[in-house]
C-alpha cells in the first residue's frame, strides 16, 4: 500500500444493477465537472478505486496539481468520486494535505479514508458530499488503508506502530481498536468478508506474500495462496464463494516494476485462475461489483495509472477513468506524431494552464518511434516538449539521440550531460545512466566524451563528483587506460595515494611496457 502511495480513446461503461434508486451522492446536489474523453493529463495516477455499494459511483484517489507559468510545478494526493462510466467528476477534499485510500460506508453516503492534515496519517469519514469531515482515530502514529466492514460497525486499517505494519480493527461504537495481526511480519491490504465476520489480507510471515484470512477476535488465522510469487489485493466476492487477488506467479514481467495480473480463486483457496493478461504494469485494489459478475481495479498502463474494469472470466476489459496520455502514445505509434498533436493541441485549447506531457513518458515514446526509423516524429514531438518544459532532462537525452541519427547540428552532447550534472549531480548521472543502461543500443557516448565530461568537473573542483562520473566510466570501459589513469590522477589531487597507485598498477597489468607509469608508481611510493 505504501508503495502504491509512492502507479482506449473511448470511455467504456458496464452493466449496473438498476434495483436501487438511491442516489450514493445523497440529497445534496453536488458541482460536476464533466471530463472530455480528449483530455490529457500530465499527471495521470488514479488508484486505490471502489465501488458505492450500488455500483454508480466510484471513489478514488489521484493527484491534484497547482499552476506555476502554465506548468504543473506542485501536486497532492486528493479524494475523488466519479459517475461509474467516468464522467463528472469531483475531488471532495481539495486539500494541500495527502487525502488517500478512500472507501465507501455500506449505507453509500459515506466514505473513511486516510490524510496527514493534522499532522500524521490518521482516518477520516466524511459525507459523500466532501462535507462532514470527522478524525476517527486522532492518534500520534500513522494509520493507513482504512476499509468500512459491510455492517457499518467497523474500520479495518494499517498502522506501523509496532515497527512493523499490523491490521487493527476500529469498533465505530466505542471507537476502541485492536491489533487483530500483531505480528513481526508486514501484514497489510485487509478485506472483509460480506458478513463481516473475517477478513483476508497481505501478509509476507512466510517468506514473501501470500494471501491469509483471519475472523475479526484474531482466531481461524488461515493460509489460502502457497507459491513462491507475491500474492496481494484480495477481494471476497458477495456470495463469499470466490476471492480475486493479484500475483506475479506466471512472470509477465520483471517483478520489480510490479508486473501483476488478476486471479480468481475458490475462498478456500483453491482452482485459482488468472483473468488478465496486460504486458505491462500492475493491477491494483480489486472489488467486485454488485452482481459478482465484474471487478474494478487500478492499473499502470503505457505510461500512466488509471481505473479498469474486467468481466470475471477475463472478457470485456474497459478503461473507465478519463483518457490520458497513453492515447498519446498510442495514436502516435499506430498513425503518426502530427495527427498526436493535433489531438494535443485541440485539448490544450480546453484547459490551457495545463501541461499535458511527461518527460518520462515521452523519452520512452521517442525511442519507440527511432526504432521504428521515424526519426523525424521523434524529433518534432521531442521539440514540442521541450518548448513547453525546457528543463525537463529526459526528453533532452532522447533529442539529442535523435539529432545524432538525424545529422543535424545540435549542442555538444557531452556539454548537455554536464550542464545536467551541473543543476543536479544525481539526476544527471541518472539521466546519462538511462541512456547507457536503458538504451544499449542508443549508446552514443563514448569514453572519450565522458573523459572531457570529467576533467570539466575537476576544473570545476568536483572531485568528488568527478570519482563518481570516472568509476561508472570505468564499469562501462573496464578495459580503458585513460580512464584509470584519470582516476589516478584525480585520487592524487585527493590524497589518497594507494588508491592513486592502484589504478596505475592497473594500467601496468594491460600495459606491461609503460615506463611513464612505472616512473609515477615510483613518485608516489616515495612521496607516500
Amino acid at each position: 500500500m505504501i508503495a502504491s502511495f509512492l502507479s482506449l480513446v473511448a470511455l467504456g461503461g458496464y452493466p449496473q444493477d438498476s434495483t436501487n434508486d438511491n442516489q450514493a451522492l445523497g440529497s445534496k446536489p453536488v458541482k460536476k465537472r464533466t471530463l472530455s474523453p480528449l483530455r490529457l493529463s500530465n499527471v495521470p495516477a488514479q488508484w486505490s478505486a471502489y465501488w458505492s455499494p450500488d455500483n454508480n459511483h466510484i471513489t478514488y484517489t489521484d493527484w491534484t496539481t497547482t499552476q506555476e507559468n502554465g506548468k504543473n510545478r506542485e501536486w497532492n494526493w486528493d479524494i475523488y468520486v466519479m459517475e461509474s462510466d467516468g464522467t463528472d467528476v469531483v475531488n471532495l477534499t481539495n486539500h494541500p494535505s495527502v487525502d488517500i485510500d478512500s472507501h465507501w460506508a455500506p449505507n453509500g453516503k459515506q466514505l473513511c479514508f486516510s490524510s496527514n492534515r493534522d499532522g500524521d496519517f490518521d482516518i477520516y469519514t466524511m459525507d459523500s458530499t466532501g462535507s462532514g469531515l470527522t478524525n476517527i482515530t486522532n492518534t500520534s502514529v500513522d494509520e493507513f488503508y482504512p476499509r468500512w466492514s459491510p455492517d457499518g460497525h467497523k474500520i479495518a486499517f494499517l498502522s506501523p506502530q509496532n515497527e512493523k505494519m499490523d491490521i487493527y480493527i476500529l469498533d465505530l461504537r466505542t471507537r476502541s481498536s485492536i491489533n487483530l495481526t500483531n505480528h513481526s511480519a508486514n501484514d497489510s491490504d485487509p478485506s472483509w468478508s460480506p458478513s463481516s465476520d473475517k477478513l483476508v489480507f497481505t501478509s509476507d510471515r512466510d517468506g514473501n506474500q501470500e494471501i491469509y484470512e483471519i475472523m475479526i477476535d484474531g482466531t481461524g488465522l488461515k493460509r489460502l495462496t502457497y507459491t513462491t510469487a507475491d500474492e496481494s489485493a484480495a477481494a471476497y466476492s458477495h456470495d463469499e464463494r470466490y476471492i480475486a487477488f493479484n500475483s506475479d506467479r506466471d512472470g509477465l514481467g520483471p517483478k520489480r516494476y510490479g508486473y501483476v495480473q488478476n486471479y480468481v480463486m475458490k475462498s478456500d483457496g483453491t482452482e485459482s485462475k488468472r483473468i488478465s493478461l496486460v504486458p505491462t504494469g500492475g493491477n491494483a485494489q480489486l472489488n467486485w461489483s454488485r452482481n459478482d459478475d465484474r471487478l474494478l481495479f487500478s492499473s499502470w498502463r503505457g505510461g500512466d495509472r488509471g481505473i479498469y474494469t474486467i468481466n470475471v472470466d477475463g472478457t470485456n476489459e474497459q478503461r473507465i477513468s478519463p483518457t490520458t496520455i497513453c492515447d498519446f502514445m498510442q495514436i502516435t505509434l499506430e498513425q503518426d506524431a502530427t495527427t498526436s498533436i493535433a489531438l494535443y493541441n485541440k485539448a490544450r485549447l480546453k484547459d490551457p494552464n495545463a501541461l499535458f506531457f511527461t518527460g518520462g513518458i515521452l523519452e520512452r515514446l521517442a525511442f519507440e518511434l527511432m526504432d521504428k526509423k521515424r526519426i523525424d516524429e521523434a524529433i518534432q514531438i521531442l521539440e514540442l516538449y521541450q518548448a513547453e518544459d525546457p528543463d525537463s532532462e529526459s526528453p533532452q537525452n532522447a533529442l539529442l539521440v535523435a539529432y545524432k541519427l538525424k545529422g543535424v547540428d545540435a549542442p555538444p552532447y557531452p556539454k548537455e550531460i554536464v550542464n545536467m550534472i551541473l543543476r543536479n549531480f544525481n539526476e544527471g548521472m541518472v539521466s546519462l545512466r538511462t541512456l547507457m543502461d536503458r538504451y544499449p543500443k542508443w549508446y552514443l557516448v563514448n569514453a572519450n566524451e565522458l573523459l572531457e565530461l570529467s576533467k570539466f568537473l575537476s576544473e570545476e573542483g568536483k572531485l568528488g563528483n568527478t570519482l563518481i562520473l570516472l568509476e561508472f566510466t570505468l564499469e562501462k570501459y573496464p578495459e580503458n587506460t585513460k580512464v584509470m589513469d584519470a582516476l589516478s590522477d584525480t585520487h592524487q589531487k585527493l590524497g589518497n595515494w594507494p588508491k592513486a597507485r592502484y589504478y596505475l598498477e592497473k594500467i601496468l597489468k594491460i600495459e606491461p611496457e609503460n615506463k611513464k607509469v612505472t616512473q609515477r608508481i615510483e613518485v608516489l611510493k616515495s612521496t607516500n
